[in-house]
């Protein structure tokens, strides 16, 4: 309704303020509410008010007077009630010109509220809503122009005001006090790219509103417990390209979604990759990549790896149960991006992450492997990206290797005492 109110308004006339509003009311009538204001019983002083704002345009010029007076609580209330006037379609021209020369004034008393009143009134919905976000302690991200990109939201209260933010394209939802309650008004977001529950109590009935935003592409889920019906639903958003689901997934999850078939990425946390898995993800024929994380994985998933057909990006965590028959199963995978994180990775067995060679994408972390060991990845024609994090490599032992790998474009090499080491672009 406050649209309006970017643009200038002329002063109004005693006769405009009197055809801004319906309900003409004669001045002694109004003069009558002006003094229930001073009343003791505060039901006088509502009914005052009330009968005042009801006015509208025609209250206006009485309620400025007032707004010069003595009280500086009637004072208050008046200028309260020139606002109320001025969120009313047919009066807030004329109330906005009576509330700028109130603010414009600096010898009445009631300028400085006067001026704060103003501001707000003139505030577009987005700024609104920006300034009720900020005092609500919601984290934002805004572009050069003040547009709000991104936002992260713990309470179903603070959601209703990104309805107003035109350039929002992710939204970050977390907690319980995220429920179903707030997932209509998210369901509004026609601009919305990226959406992300994590700990909250959404169920099913919240994920089925989730299919009607044709923007949202890429949707990230971390519950406490995500229920097959939600899955269910989560597969009905239309444009659904990147999916990440954390947290007790397992193959009754992931074969709801064999009829996403746009769906090209898959992002699992922490998944337990069972004999059954390769017959679950050779449902999934839509995907692209699939992400996921081994933790203490065994030399027997990954023999299961070779039977994925979908080209796979994987983090193995605490190998310490990973011997010589796993390391040799890993080139027989179709495996895109490998991460080793604290996995006890000799040298030797670097023969095999060598033999990896669709590997685009290396890194390792917190392994007790050396320069003598990295000859073994010379066969890694595809390496783009080549990370080493708290090992004993050393600056000379990368540099001396990176002119094998024709494809590299990031390295980094970055131990207690070392610093990152970036390739030269090539080409």
């Amino acid at each position: 309704m406050l649209a309006s109110l970017a643009g200038p308004w002329a002063p109004a006339s005693g006769q405009d303020l009197a055809k801004a509003d319906e309900a003409v009311v004669s001045e002694a009538e109004l003069q009558r509410a002006i003094d229930s204001l001073h009343s003791d019983r505060f039901s006088e002083r509502e009914a005052g008010y009330r009968q005042l704002v009801q006015a509208g345009a025609t209250s206006l010029e009485l309620l400025a007077r007032e707004c010069n007076g003595e009280d500086p609580e009637i004072r208050t209330r008046c200028l309260e009630a020139i606002c109320e006037v001025a969120r009313k379609e047919e009066s807030v021209q004329a109330a906005m010109a009576v509330l700028e020369r109130l603010a414009s004034d600096p010898s009445l008393p009631i300028n400085d509220l006067a001026r704060q009143r103003f501001d707000r009134l003139t505030m577009t919905d987005e700024e609104r809503a920006v300034e009720a976000l900020k005092a609500a302690g919601v984290r934002l991200h805004l572009d050069r122009q003040g547009h709000v990109l991104s936002v992260s939201i713990s309470r179903d209260r603070d959601v209703d005001h990104l309805r107003h933010l035109p350039q929002l394209r992710m939204v970050q939802l977390s907690g319980n006090g995220i429920t179903d309650d707030c997932m209509q008004s998210i369901s509004e977001l026609t601009s919305l790219s990226s959406l992300s529950l994590s700990r909250t109590t959404v169920s099913d009935i919240g994920f089925s509103r989730l299919a009607g935003i044709a923007s949202l592409s890429s949707l990230i889920v971390r519950q406490e417990s995500l229920a097959v019906a939600d899955v269910k639903q989560i597969q009905r958003i239309p444009g659904l390209r990147n999916l990440s689901l954390a947290d007790s997934v397992g193959d009754a999850h992931l074969e709801c979604l064999a009829d996403a078939k746009q769906l090209a990425s898959l992002s699992l946390s922490d998944y337990r990759l069972t004999p059954e898995s390769p017959k679950t993800f050779a449902k999934l024929q839509q995907l692209r990549t699939l992400r996921f994380t081994l933790s203490n994985a065994t030399d027997r998933q990954l023999g299961l790896l070779a039977k994925i057909e979908v080209p796979i990006d994987i983090t193995l965590m605490s190998g310490d149960l990973i011997g010589e028959s796993g390391w040799r199963c890993l080139p027989q995978a179709n495996l895109k991006s490998l991460t080793l994180m604290r996995c006890q990775l000799k040298d030797s067995d670097l023969v095999h992450v060598g033999n990896i060679k669709a590997l685009q994408s290396l890194r390792i972390y917190g392994a007790p492997i050396t320069d003598e060991g990295l000859p073994h990845l010379k066969g890694l024609d595809e390496l783009q990206t080549l990370t080493f994090y708290d090992t004993q490599v050393t600056e000379e032992g990368l540099e001396a290797l990176k002119p094998e790998f024709p494809k590299l474009r990031y390295s980094r090499l970055q131990n207690r005492r070392a610093v990152a080491v970036p390739a030269k672009p090539r080409g």
